[in-house]
């Protein structure tokens, strides 16, 4: 059974104990499972994952370099055709609708993005998402929610980042085992008690 990495802070964010791909892939197919275990029609209607040529090449053909965590993170699924399906959060956009964004971002001269190599993946709101920096050179990728409505835009970033997509998942994976994300048998859907998530995570509007 995989254990639940601690969480702690770096210069350029907080991040987990291992963080990497792999870590990532497990952690995602841990999340998986837990969620199936609690609610079996959870995963109704998402979306098989693609190959990592096919990834690969959809960002290729943007000119853009895909951290080898997004690799996985569209390997394991194509999300969902709706953002909150069973009231469930972080519900991964597909990578057509993910591409779709950025070439919009782009011909808008990037208003919401810090710069040209932040791609969103969860969040389908014009002024309103959770981003990933695709620059090379990095082991891990910076994540960050991203809102116009809190000054942020080209060359801005909030204060509280989190390092590599770990990070998040790893928080999914531990608001479930205290209790903090539930399903709700007799709504059929997923709720979050926010107020108990650690303050530092909140700060961060990743969860």
């Amino acid at each position: 059974m995989l254990s639940i990495p601690e969480t702690f802070r770096t210069p350029r964010g907080l991040t987990v104990e291992g963080a990497s791909p792999a870590l990532l892939k497990d952690l995602l197919e841990a999340y998986k499972y837990e969620i199936e275990r609690r609610d079996p029609h959870a995963w109704d209607g998402f979306r098989p994952g693609h190959s990592r040529q096919q990834i690969l090449d959809r960002f290729s053909a943007e000119e853009l370099h895909c951290p080898e965590e997004l690799v996985v993170w569209w390997e394991w699924s194509d999300g969902h055709p709706m953002m909150y399906p069973r009231g469930l959060r972080n519900v991964p956009i597909g990578l057509d609708r993910t591409l779709s964004l950025y070439r919009e971002d782009r011909d808008g001269m990037f208003e919401l993005l810090p710069g040209p190599e932040w791609v969103r993946i969860l969040g389908q709101g014009r002024r309103a998402s959770t981003a990933v920096f695709c620059g090379q050179g990095q082991d891990l990728p910076l994540v960050a929610f991203l809102d116009v409505e809190e000054g942020l835009g080209p060359g801005r970033l909030p204060d509280h980042c989190a390092l590599s997509l770990c990070t998040p998942v790893t928080w999914l994976l531990t608001s479930l085992a205290e209790g903090w994300v539930a399903f709700n048998e007799s709504r059929q859907r997923w709720s979050l008690a926010y107020d108990e998530v650690p303050l530092e995570w909140r700060l961060t509007q990743l969860l």
